[in-house]
């Protein structure tokens, strides 16, 4: 089962053209570890608050693509649902 799914998933911040993150398709299933890593400034902690809802409730900017958690698309969940997963 996937917990967590992005398709062509991209971000920008407000004011700001240049995309943070650029056509993200990933996923990872149950019981499946993953790390995270990357230089200073290539987008790592936007990449986490996209996958726990706080982008776009807390930080503003222009998203594209889908993410999904649990089978659910998260532009359907309040964010206290999407911490619960």
């Amino acid at each position: 089962m996937e917990i967590i799914k992005m398709l062509g998933y991209s971000f920008s911040y407000a004011h700001r053209e240049e995309k943070v993150l650029k056509d993200i398709t990933f996923s990872v299933g149950e019981g499946e570890l993953i790390l995270i890593a990357g230089d200073s400034g290539s987008g790592k902690s936007t990449f986490l608050k996209s996958l726990n809802g706080l982008i776009p409730i807390i930080v503003d900017g222009r998203m594209d693509g889908e993410r999904y958690i649990k089978g659910k698309n998260m532009k359907t969940m309040p964010i206290h649902e999407i911490s619960h997963c």
